[in-house]
């Protein structure tokens, strides 16, 4: 019951979104609540067909990532671009060149990841950290 009642509640909070950065900010809200994780960003393909901009993010108390300046055109981000499936990385599997979209000093520090696709006619993705 608890699973409807978030997606009654995430489709509420959609209706009232008027712009893609609300809802990027409304899904932003969403996954830090009901994830959990220490990082949440929202990214969305830039009209012009290059990178992705990161146009939300909710960082847990006391911890700050920052992204590495610019689109983000490599790495995990791009290659969630063409799956369609969420994906969930351990540590294990995490190699820090994997996370272009951080700040190198940043890169280290995840500790596990997980990204989900979002598809829509701008291309989106989002990603949570722990």
């Amino acid at each position: 019951m608890e699973q409807s009642s978030s997606l009654f509640e995430l489709s509420v909070a959609f209706q009232s979104c008027n712009s893609i950065e609300r809802l990027a900010r409304t899904l932003t809200t969403h996954l830090s609540r009901n994830l959990e994780a220490r990082a949440v960003m929202v990214w969305l393909r830039q009209e012009s067909g290059g990178g992705l901009l990161c146009r939300s993010h909710w960082f847990e108390a006391g911890l700050r990532l920052e992204l590495a300046p610019g689109q983000a055109s490599e790495g995990i981000l791009a290659e969630m671009l063409t799956k369609s499936r969420a994906r969930r990385l351990d540590k294990e599997e995490i190699e820090p060149a994997m996370f272009p979209h951080l700040a190198a000093d940043d890169r280290e520090r995840v500790a596990t990841a997980l990204y989900a696709p979002i598809p829509t006619s701008e291309s989106c993705s989002a990603d949570a950290f722990s």
